[in-house]
């Protein structure tokens, strides 16, 4: 099985956490502009 934060799949159980954090960056949101095509200048202009 896949490995997921050094867990296999089977020994996760309901209730255990995990954190994840990530700083969405200006080259980001250009980024996903440019995969999704929405370009509207309302997500792009802050």
């Amino acid at each position: 099985m896949q490995e997921l934060h050094g867990y296999y799949i089977e020994d996760l159980e309901p209730g255990m956490t995990a954190v994840y954090a990530k700083t969405v960056t200006e080259a980001d949101i250009v980024m996903f502009a440019g995969v999704s095509g929405d370009t509207n200048p309302v997500h792009l202009n802050a």
